[in-house]
């Protein structure tokens, strides 16, 4: 496997919130499903609704959006400043 297709699974990986990495990464207490998220945002759009004071609905993310793809050579770092921060990692004890 190379490094790209390691860094590309490892951001999958961490967006993801039903694995122990993504919810340690988002500060969860524990692995949560999408469903899950789904229903607590439904839930709690619910109860405010029915709450006296004025609603604060949320919403749902909309999983056919299209977001910004990271890595690659567009990550703002260019070969010559990645090649010195990797130099200079490798001679840290």
């Amino acid at each position: 496997m190379s490094w790209g297709e390691a860094f590309r699974l490892a951001l999958i990986l961490i967006a993801d919130p039903s694995s122990q990495v993504g919810s340690a990464t988002g500060g969860l207490a524990q692995p949560v499903s999408r469903e899950y998220v789904a229903l607590q945002i439904l839930v709690d759009n619910a109860v405010q609704q029915a709450a006296k004071r004025r609603a604060q609905l949320r919403t749902l993310p909309d999983p056919f959006k299209r977001t910004k793809r990271h890595g690659g050579r567009h990550m703002g770092v260019s070969p010559d400043d990645f090649e010195k921060v990797l130099a200079a990692h490798r001679r840290a004890p």
